[in-house]
């Protein structure tokens, strides 16, 4: 698509778009609209099918939850979403707020605290399913660890709204608030989900820190059954991601989504250790 040729069917008018170095499933671009700037965020065809939910729905759902950046236009046919920019804004990991874990876990928590139901599910093994079949090279023994599904599911969590793909660049750091955005992946889903896609997704690996993340969800510290689930889902939630960054990488041949891959593996590798040790104990 010729995003500048579709801007100026839109507003009947050119418009100058730059592209910038944000998204992995979705192309950003900035632009300025009638005096505005805005960012534009155009969906990766080859794998948006996979993700595509009832998007308008949802955005619907959280409109007065004020997590959101303030929207401009939406496309439901293509998936093309405009947002107000957000001046000086910074993602997760740029941003230098010593309470940034804080903020981060608290917008989770007010998304589920709302408890919103929708008629999309996100399954994550028909997920990790529709990424195996796109897969050209298995990079790892996927089958030998298929069970961790069955683990999740045990669970057996009350489902409600979850975001679901909890990066970075999903969180946004003004001066003055923070923001929660790119509802694609959002589904009903266990909220445990969410919780470790957070740790997981942003490489929170010192305890204290996922100590006190976990507290301030839960508003305790978690005990025995609790940390079992989360664990659990990280687990899982590792090779979920694995599957997708090996599909990418044989569709796109970017060495990003290899770097992920390997950051999943060594992860899952390193927590089912853990796991084993804790049986011994």
């Amino acid at each position: 698509m010729d995003l500048s040729l579709y801007l100026e069917a839109l507003y009947h008018k050119a418009i100058a778009v730059t592209k910038t170095n944000l998204g992995l499933t979705n192309t950003i671009y900035t632009a300025i609209i009638d005096h505005q700037k805005v960012a534009i965020r155009v969906p990766n065809s080859d794998i948006h099918h996979m993700l595509k939910n009832d998007e308008r729905k949802i955005l619907d759902l959280i409109a007065e939850t004020g997590l959101d950046v303030e929207e401009v236009y939406y496309d439901e046919k293509t998936g093309i979403r405009i947002t107000k920019w957000v001046d000086g804004a910074e993602t997760f990991k740029d941003s230098h707020d010593p309470q940034k874990d804080i903020k981060a876990i608290g917008m989770i928590k007010k998304l589920h605290a709302c408890a919103f139901e929708t008629d999309k599910v996100f399954d994550p093994f028909l997920m990790y399913q529709s990424f195996r079949k796109e897969i050209a090279q298995e990079r790892f023994d996927y089958d030998k660890h298929e069970y961790l599904f069955d683990q999740y599911r045990q669970l057996n969590h009350r489902k409600i709204l979850c975001h679901n793909d909890l990066v970075s660049g999903n969180f946004l750091f003004s001066d003055d608030k923070t923001y929660l955005i790119d509802y694609e992946y959002a589904g009903m889903n266990d909220p445990y989900f969410d919780v470790m896609s957070f740790i997981s997704e942003n490489e929170i690996y010192d305890q204290k820190r996922r100590e006190l993340i976990l507290k301030t969800y839960f508003g305790h510290k978690p005990n025995a059954e609790e940390s079992r689930g989360l664990h659990i889902t990280e687990l899982m939630m590792d090779l979920l991601w694995a599957a997708w960054a090996n599909m990418l990488y044989d569709k796109r041949k970017d060495m990003v989504y290899l770097h992920i891959f390997d950051i999943k593996i060594r992860d899952l590798l390193r927590g089912k250790n853990y796991e084993t040790h804790l049986h011994c104990q």
